[in-house]
């Protein structure tokens, strides 16, 4: 999964490859990409930027990737770490936010599971795009939970089963690639039973946005 990611890198934050995600893992019908995907992304960026308040905060955006929604939250917020096991996204990442003048993002390589930092030091916590990658999705929402302070803001981008695809797609998708894809009433289980509460989302199509609070 680490060499895909890193061979993908450099196409990342491409109007094709957001195409292809969107219609792949989103559900979306993309017949005008150059209109629609940058939508998309915009409509996704507001809703995490919304799900918690970032302004003076301190922010964890995990599993980063190459920073689109780390440096749309770094607009809002005092200090935002990027953290992503991929040294080629990272790379890309550190470009992006070189390019757009942030100076208020760190990038770091990190495994989910096992965060380098110390307890209660984040307001919030963000991951886009990346909860149905984890093996242990239970592991990373206790790691979260280990590092946010009390009362901080969990918000998430992730994808939904689209039956669209078919069931016995959606398990030989999830066996070849390790991906899992959820349904709205198991996510409000895992991210409870893992410290969290207040559990608030939006979907659009197959894409589901949502909150919860450490407790």
């Amino acid at each position: 999964m680490n060499d895909f990611f890193d061979n993908a890198a450099s196409v990342y934050e491409t109007i094709s490859y957001y195409s292809q995600l969107y219609s792949y893992y989103g559900g979306f019908n993309i017949y005008l990409p150059e209109i629609l995907v940058p939508a998309i992304n915009d409509v996704l960026l507001k809703g995490i930027n919304s799900m918690f308040n970032a302004s003076n905060g301190l922010i964890l955006d995990l599993a980063c990737g190459t920073g689109m929604f780390t440096r749309g939250i770094a607009y809002n917020a005092s200090k935002v770490y990027g953290a992503d096991i991929s040294f080629m996204m990272l790379n890309k990442a550190l470009e992006y936010s070189k390019f757009f003048n942030l100076d208020n993002i760190s990038f770091l390589r990190a495994r989910a599971e096992v965060l380098p930092f110390r307890e209660n030091i984040f307001d919030g916590v963000s991951c886009c795009g990346a909860l149905h990658l984890f093996s242990d999705v239970n592991k990373v929402l206790v790691e979260i939970n280990r590092v946010l302070k009390r009362r901080g803001k969990l918000a998430v981008m992730t994808y939904l089963k689209n039956e669209s695809l078919g069931i016995e797609y959606l398990n030989e998708f999830k066996r070849k690639n390790d991906n899992y894809f959820f349904e709205v009433d198991e996510l409000e289980n895992i991210i409870k039973k893992n410290g969290f509460n207040k559990f608030k989302y939006k979907i659009y199509g197959s894409i589901i946005l949502f909150e919860a609070k450490k407790i």
